[in-house]
């Protein structure tokens, strides 16, 4: 490839900015579509949305291979600037589509709405990989510095996504990023010095503006011009408050005068003519929970004492609790009304505490100053494991949200409450015969999930040193019928002591009184397989005879929700164990991988294939696969590293700003340095991918012993050492891109935007890939999986460069 001009000379200041700015939207972007697709679809569909979108970086790269005489002829600051604003035009239309459209109806997609979701939302993309894969083409030489701020930008962006969701709801934050990329076309535009371009981009930025100040001004006073309209199907009423932030978006509705509180969870057998009066709060227009009218006279909320998942309350006369997930407060009123002692709610979500305490204060009761109740804003297994406090009662009924957070919409994504090494902090921190009670859906169809629940806790009472869990479990069933697709509440009741018998008669009693039906206690099991399962004996033996995976979650394996094995993934019995929500997502997980494959196969080979370029160096199917490998591994990396460390965390918004933005911070840093840390081996290349390699496998021994050994520590004290183990991994892994692409430019320069959209292809099916082996073989696996690949491009890289050298030879 004949070198053009601006090979020759330095890029500007204007370049630097715009790639910074580009690539700061372009993960602003990303995460704002994870967020609203959380809400508008089902968190698998969005996964799908999301992962076909990303592609569109990689289409740039090879439209600028495709056509590089056009690109080469054109000036680089007008085709940026049009880019830029292409970026900032096309990612507000896309959402303004998104939101008006219906994309699912009866659980399914509606095909050609999601078509043109689809489509609509790769533009952005598609116009920042035109944009960045142009600069790295005509300013290659200076690759690892514009690579290195590409990276801190996207770095940056993570923080700005936390930030702009804690002040604008998710539309405001759109027109935010758009206006940014707007900025981003002014800045090529002047320096394009076109009178005309510039004239284009300053009219697009005002109307940004306005449209910005506008919508953030009607969200504020909870009316937004533009909003969601249609989430997971069902049409979106104006609510009366609503909240975003990095994690959610809350939607408070009802009439505070007339709403009638109904639960599936009340006896059959409770006819009061008394109506509690109740809000529903939804988080992400899917998981509900309730803002319950308070009454100062509390024998007027009686209900509660019907409610199943209040069932241990009746072995204690004034109980000290704690509630994991304390929601909109019912559970703690119904700590109340059976006398607690005090009550500590504990909520992860500060908009929800807003909520129920400030916003509905007057209808909840205000229950913030209320002297035996208290509110921590923190995550549950976090904040028991960091405090020597012990309860008589911890209750965790309902706590999950099926949602997408902004580190990823990964498909089934970690559950860390279900797992066997946080039970085992629950069950300590129990008092001598305290209670740990979990509250699930229970149906006849998806009775999966009960299984699993009663074998997680017969695993972590034996971790425990418990010979017969059986005697320290008790399991009730509330059914609003015998129709198998009735839906019912099983409370699951687990004693850090063996039941007394006292305590079993009352449980019986109280079930026989309010009509529940006892599932399996020490005495007791409605069938031999649960039975079975409680006892916790020859359980893998047990549980290798079930078409599910009912094996305890841990960990490193933190998916409770995830129950298919790969081999019975087509088995007719297993609707008879899982809801159809859980197969659907594994279903489309397998379907998104393959999608992905194909997609990155079409990537490689329809460049070459329709622009009849012929490939005369014998280095490029090597570097290919360097290229290919090095964009899957780095997403092994992060992937595996959000999940492990989001536990250690102790928060989802943590996974943001420690792993994600430290990671993609310290790999600029890393791609700056290279060419210097480059010196040490002189004249090979692939020799300086072994730092990789030795890093990433110290730093895979030390994670887990870290985790054990400050598990208890203070907050700061957690960011800093997860912060310090992800710079490592990135600092080196930020090296690999500018050391291939350096051997690539030396082969054969025309080929760097193929190599480019290689890379993102890789990404975008690493990230898919990743959650699949996570899901099936353990976070752990998936990071020594992410070694040997590295491993593998570290070859692919020396074979390179051994048959570069052998024709530079042959040449001369």
């Amino acid at each position: 490839m004949k070198q053009c001009p601006e090979n020759l000379t330095k890029a500007n200041k204007s370049i630097f900015i715009g790639v910074f700015l580009i690539a700061l939207c372009t993960l602003m972007y990303e995460l704002l579509l994870t967020r609203i697709f959380s809400v508008t679809m089902y968190y698998h569909f969005s996964f799908l949305a999301l992962s076909i979108a990303m592609f569109g970086i990689s289409v740039g790269g090879m439209l600028v291979f495709a056509y590089e005489k056009w690109f080469e002829k054109q000036n680089i600051f007008s085709v940026c600037s049009l880019c830029a604003i292409g970026f900032a035009l096309s990612s507000v239309l896309a959402i303004l589509l998104h939101i008006n459209i219906r994309l699912i109806q009866d659980g399914q997609l509606i095909p050609l709405n999601v078509a043109a979701t689809y489509t609509s939302i790769s533009l952005p993309f598609l116009f920042g990989g035109i944009l960045l894969s142009f600069i790295f083409t005509r300013y290659a030489a200076q690759f690892n510095e514009l690579y290195a701020v590409d990276l801190i930008g996207a770095s940056l962006g993570c923080l700005g996504i936390l930030l702009t969701l804690s002040i604008f709801d998710g539309i405001s934050a759109v027109l935010l990023v758009s206006l940014l990329a707007a900025v981003c076309g002014l800045i090529f535009s002047i320096a394009a010095k076109s009178k005309r371009l510039i004239s284009s981009c300053s009219v697009v930025l005002v109307c940004l503006a306005i449209a910005l100040a506008i919508n953030a001004k009607s969200y504020f006073g909870q009316n937004p011009l533009m909003r969601i309209l249609w989430a997971k199907g069902t049409r979106v009423t104006c609510p009366l408050y609503e909240r975003w932030n990095s994690f959610s978006w809350i939607a408070v509705s009802g009439d505070p005068g007339s709403s009638v509180y109904v639960s599936a969870a009340i006896s059959k057998v409770f006819h009061s003519k008394q109506r509690i009066r109740g809000l529903n709060l939804d988080i992400d227009g899917s998981a509900r929970t309730n803002l319950i009218g308070w009454d100062p006279v509390l024998s007027n909320l009686e209900v509660f004492k019907y409610d199943i998942t209040n069932l241990a309350y009746f072995l204690f006369p004034s109980p000290n609790v704690l509630i994991i997930g304390a929601g909109g407060g019912k559970d703690l009123i119904s700590a109340l009304v059976f006398d607690a002692k005090h009550v500590t709610g504990i909520e992860i979500n500060e908009n929800t505490l807003n909520a129920v305490n400030k916003r509905f204060g007057d209808f909840t009761g205000h229950l913030d100053q209320n002297a035996k109740v208290s509110f921590i804003n923190d995550e549950a297994r976090s904040y028991i494991s960091r405090h020597n406090k012990h309860y008589d009662i911890i209750q965790m009924p309902f706590i999950d949200t099926w949602a997408a957070t902004t580190n990823g919409a990964y498909v089934l994504t970690e559950a860390s409450l279900y797992t066997v090494e946080a039970w085992k902090v629950f069950l300590s921190h129990l008092t001598d015969h305290g209670i740990f009670t979990v509250s699930r859906w229970y149906t006849h169809k998806g009775r999966g999930e009960i299984l699993r629940l009663v074998g997680l806790t017969a695993q972590a009472l034996k971790q425990m040193g418990v010979d017969n869990p059986r005697a320290h479990i008790v399991l009730v069933r509330n059914m609003s019928g015998s129709d198998p697709n009735a839906v019912g509440v099983g409370t699951l009741l687990v004693c850090n002591q063996p039941f007394a018998t006292s305590d079993l008669k009352e449980i019986l009693e109280i079930a026989k009184r309010y009509q529940f039906d006892i599932v399996v206690s020490p005495d007791f099991a409605e069938d031999d397989l649960i039975g079975k399962i409680a006892s916790g004996e020859d359980f893998s033996a047990v549980a290798a005879t079930m078409p599910i995976n009912i094996l305890p979650p841990t960990d490193d394996s933190p998916f409770f929700f995830n129950m298919l094995k790969p081999s019975h993934l087509f088995d007719a019995n297993l609707k008879s164990y899982l809801y159809d929500a859980n197969m659907a997502a594994v279903m489309v997980l397998v379907c998104v991988l393959v999608i992905s494959i194909a997609l990155t196969y079409l990537c490689i080979y329809l460049p070459i294939k329709f622009t009849n370029t012929v490939i005369t160096s014998k280095a490029s199917a090597p570097l290919a696969c360097f290229f290919l490998s090095i964009g899957i591994t780095y997403m092994f990396v992060e992937i595996s590293l959000i999940q492990r460390l989001i536990v250690f965390l102790g928060h989802p918004v943590y996974g943001i700003s420690v792993v994600v933005f430290f990671l993609l911070l310290s790999s600029g840093l890393g791609s700056y340095f290279s060419k210097r840390f480059g010196l040490l081996f002189h004249e090979k290349f692939w020799p300086r991918l072994i730092p990789i390699i030795v890093a990433l496998a110290v730093i895979g021994c030390l994670i887990p012993v870290t985790i054990t050994a400050f598990s208890q520590s203070e907050t700061m004290v957690r960011i800093t050492l997860s912060a310090i183990l992800v710079c490592a991994a990135g600092f080196f892994m930020g090296m690999a891109f500018p050391v291939g692409l350096t051997v690539a430019i030396r082969d054969d320069e025309q080929m760097v935007p193929w190599y480019w959209g290689i890379n993102g292809a890789g990404s975008v099916t690493g990230s898919v890939l990743a959650v699949l082996i996570s899901l099936n073989w353990g976070i752990g696996l998936l990071y020594w999986a992410a070694i040997a690949g590295y491993a593998g491009a570290l070859g692919a890289l020396a074979c390179a460069e051994k048959k570069d050298d052998m024709e530079h030879l042959t040449k001369k």
